[in-house]
């Protein structure tokens, strides 16, 4: 844990050490890239803007319990912004590279938040994100949510639903765990 700590805090110096690129930078650096693939603006763009990867990893952390982790897929995120920015079509780069980012950050967490692979289906990620969200918010409502209702309220159809929460609300099983309660066996669920 402390290592990891220590190399958050390195990464942090590290992105401080880089000032936020002016408009005109900015501009200049993504019209380089797009015209001419040019891979010294391509890093600065990237270098310059991993504050965004770290102040959006910071918004998911709850969900996933290393920062790093998180950080590192926003590059990638990031780096995929800056491969596809077109600077012709009226949008400021970080407004871009944040879909990205976050559409890497989201796809991690789908991947890896639990032992086997929930879904990739957009109704999956949609449910995955807002379904403890919109029970509770039934539940305060005194609303004791059913399939029917979630499935209504969070967009998604029935069957999508019904698939998507059957493999959610599993418990996780440990393959080391006791087969038997007697302890006598010795056997394990592997």
């Amino acid at each position: 844990y402390a290592r990891a700590q220590d190399a958050l805090h390195h990464f942090l110096r590290e992105v401080g050490r880089h000032p936020l690129l002016t408009l005109e930078e900015e501009q200049a650096l993504t019209n380089a890239v797009y015209e001419r693939q040019d891979p010294v603006a391509a890093k600065k763009l990237v270098v310059h803007n991993l504050r965004l990867v770290v102040k959006m990893a910071y918004k998911y952390r709850r969900a996933w319990a290393n920062v790093l982790d998180l950080i590192q897929e926003g590059n990638v995120g990031l780096i995929e912004a800056v491969r596809r920015f077109d600077p012709f079509k009226g949008a400021r780069f970080s407004t871009y590279a944040a879909y990205w980012i976050r559409a890497y950050m989201i796809r991690y967490l789908l991947e890896h938040s639990r032992m086997v692979r929930i879904s990739r289906t957009r109704a999956g990620r949609k449910l995955f994100f807002r379904l403890s969200r919109e029970r509770e918010r039934l539940r305060a409502l005194g609303v004791e949510p059913g399939p029917k209702l979630l499935a209504e309220r969070l967009g998604v159809s029935e069957e999508d639903f019904e698939e998507v929460v059957k493999h959610m609300d599993q418990a996780e099983v440990r393959l080391d765990a006791p087969l038997s309660f007697d302890g006598e066996s010795g056997d394990t669920v592997l």
